[in-house]
């Protein structure tokens, strides 16, 4: 195994659209990503801050990514961590450590994310040293032209978050 990291760029985008297919159509989140919606969400990060786009690579295969972006926040940097997905083959070997370690290997700063507490990637942050945040809670919900939308079948249930 040789891993390599590098920066993200925009001709990695099918690649990385495929593989978090891939990764989310697994349990626990069992999520059907279309190519063409992975392909624009991920452009998206990739546009906002294209330091925050990291792929891992054993050789020429893709086998993980990590799409976060960073911003001031309170006289501190806060970076936040949209994605990081590992290839099923991939995981516990370091890959999301390596990817992490690449993302800040100058600078001490807060990192906030979401993540789904079934999954191997929530064990994996907590091992990691994060911890949640008591007085926050995800609040979801639906909105359109006129406004936020009060609906019973929205009550109490949760979109699917990544991590």
């Amino acid at each position: 195994m040789s891993i390599q990291i590098k920066h993200c760029k925009s001709e990695d985008l099918k690649d990385c659209s495929k593989l978090m297919a891939e990764v989310y159509g697994a349990p626990p989140y069992c999520e059907k990503w279309d190519i063409n919606d992975a392909y624009s969400y991920l452009n998206k990060f990739l546009k906002i801050d294209s330091k925050g786009c990291l792929l891992a690579h054993d050789r020429s295969t893709l086998i993980g990514a990590l799409f976060c972006y960073s911003y001031p926040w309170h006289k501190e940097k806060l970076t936040y961590i949209q994605e990081l997905f590992v290839s099923l083959e991939y995981r516990r070997k370091g890959v999301a450590s390596m990817l992490l370690d690449y993302l800040n290997d100058k600078d001490t700063c807060k990192v906030w994310l979401i993540a789904n507490e079934k999954s191997e990637a929530f064990q994996f942050y907590k091992a990691k040293g994060l911890a949640e945040v008591g007085d926050y809670k995800l609040i979801s919900g639906k909105i359109n032209n006129s406004g936020l939308l009060a609906n019973a079948d929205n009550q109490g249930s949760v979109p699917q978050a990544h991590k």
